[in-house]
């Protein structure tokens, strides 16, 4: 696969036009823009687009005269740009990366109840958690912390990419992704990362609605529901789970407190005491914590 990135990559600098990049252009200055388009895993595919200033149409590359659709002029020098701001922080996205997003504190607040709901949508829930949620979802750091994660590339059976060239006479500046999360971050150019959702979301706008593309990956679709999902696992599911097995098994809870810190309990199916089944026995998973002996071996815990 990454062979087929080679060729695009080769493909797009052997273009006439993409020969040098000059920093001196003014910032919506230009006369073309190419767009390589690709994806190759579960399935394929490789757009190769071009849109001129002089009219304004996204057309195939290699079919000037085949007009995919009219482009709003203001949506494309928005996107210039962005993509020739020299002012971006490199170090913004380990700051706060919920920024890159588009989204901040005052969403976060504004939004918590509904992306919990969404989340969970009709399954039961300890009654004790969604209080619990709501506030986590709209604590700025844990969600700094959960959309940290939404960049670059970790698999290897998803591999969309994306080029976008920016010509203005002999030069052109050059930035490109192969970013599998939603709005595909980062977007590299020869000597940066750019994170900025916004670029994204506009190079999404300009590519056909009617072919497979990476569109609704730029666009950002699923970053809600991934990035919920990710502050589950790490701030919310273990606690769920916690409350869930207390919930179903207060005695339990109460005899073990009186000598143990329950560091951790959940429900789990014990599939090795049920021979021969597709799922197991329901056993209760807890961590015990003995905080009666030395504090040389407080952070000894047993399993039951």
């Amino acid at each position: 696969m990454k062979k087929n990135f080679l060729s695009i990559l080769i493909f797009l600098l052997g273009i006439q036009f993409l020969i040098g990049q000059n920093s001196n252009n003014t910032l919506n200055d230009w006369d073309k823009i190419i767009i390589i388009d690709a994806y190759h895993g579960w399935s394929s595919f490789e757009n190769k687009l071009q849109i001129k200033k002089q009219d304004l149409w996204v057309t195939p590359l290699e079919k000037p005269d085949s007009i995919i659709k009219k482009i709003d002029p203001k949506l494309v020098n928005d996107l210039v740009k962005l993509i020739k701001r020299t002012n971006y922080d490199s170090t913004s996205f380990q700051k706060e990366p919920l920024i890159s997003f588009g989204r901040d504190s005052l969403w976060l607040i504004n939004n918590a109840e509904k992306l919990w709901k969404e989340h969970i949508r009709n399954r039961e829930i300890p009654k004790e958690i969604d209080s619990i949620a709501i506030s986590t979802i709209k604590n700025y750091q844990k969600a700094n912390k959960a959309a940290s994660f939404f960049e670059g590339s970790n698999w290897t059976d998803d591999y969309p990419f994306v080029v976008i060239g920016i010509i203005k006479d002999n030069d052109t500046i050059t930035v490109h992704s192969n970013g599998q999360y939603p709005y595909m971050l980062p977007w590299y150019t020869k000597k940066r990362r750019i994170y900025d959702s916004k670029i994204s979301e506009l190079i999404s706008q300009l590519l056909p609605d009617a072919i497979p593309s990476n569109k609704e990956r730029m666009s950002g679709e699923g970053f809600n529901s991934s990035f919920i999902g990710k502050t589950y696992e790490l701030f919310i599911a273990e606690k769920e789970n916690y409350l869930e097995a207390k919930n179903k098994y207060p005695k339990t809870f109460k005899l073990l407190e009186k000598e143990f810190e329950i560091t951790r309990a959940e429900i789990i199916a014990m599939s090795s005491i049920e021979w021969g089944r597709s799922s197991g026995r329901e056993c209760l998973d807890m961590y015990l914590k003995d905080t009666t002996i030395s504090k040389t071996f407080n952070s000894i815990q047993f399993r039951e």
